[in-house]
């Protein structure tokens, strides 16, 4: 019977180092992991953040995925996809804005905070950072606005386009 308990000790331990090993597992050097651990300094609770299709492309040296994390309230979100390149850091892609999003900060710019305008770009190129850097689309209805985004227009652009479809009265 003596026997069997220090087979049982020697399983333990084991089982306790293996577990140890998975769980450091994103310790480890390499794109893959270096990408987890910059994303989960973008996260509300770094230590939710579940990893899902993370991959990194050959072609662009970009490591993309998704991360699920929960959020101010305590609950997941759903998955979102992120972009991570050694040069600029960690990309949260966020949801690109419809249309519709332009066209009401445009009708109400006077009570625009000086950053609506900059969120909304920063939305349209996080998705092409992702489509340019990941190579496949994940948001394939692009926008009107977030197309001039792209090509380099001015924020004056973008409104001139606009103005036949705001209620400016």
């Amino acid at each position: 019977m003596q026997g069997q308990g220090g087979f049982m000790k020697c399983f333990i331990v084991v089982i306790a180092l293996t577990v140890l090993t998975l769980t450091s597992c994103e310790q480890l050097p390499g794109a893959t992991n270096e990408a987890k651990r910059e994303v989960r300094k973008h996260l509300i609770d770094p230590s939710s953040g579940q990893f899902e299709s993370v991959y990194e492309n050959p072609k662009t040296g970009a490591v993309c995925g998704f991360v699920n994390a929960k959020n101010r309230m305590g609950a997941y979100v759903g998955a979102s996809p992120f972009v991570y390149e050694k040069l600029s850091g960690a990309t949260l892609v966020q949801e690109q804005p419809t249309e519709r999003d332009f066209e009401r900060f445009f009708e109400t710019i006077k009570y625009a905070e000086p950053n609506d305008y900059t969120e909304l770009e920063n939305r349209c190129k996080s998705v092409s950072l992702w489509q340019e850097k990941c190579g496949t689309e994940i948001h394939s209805n692009t926008n009107k606005y977030c197309q001039l985004i792209d090509q380099g227009k001015s924020e004056m652009d973008i409104y001139e386009a606009a103005k036949p479809n705001l209620d400016l009265y």
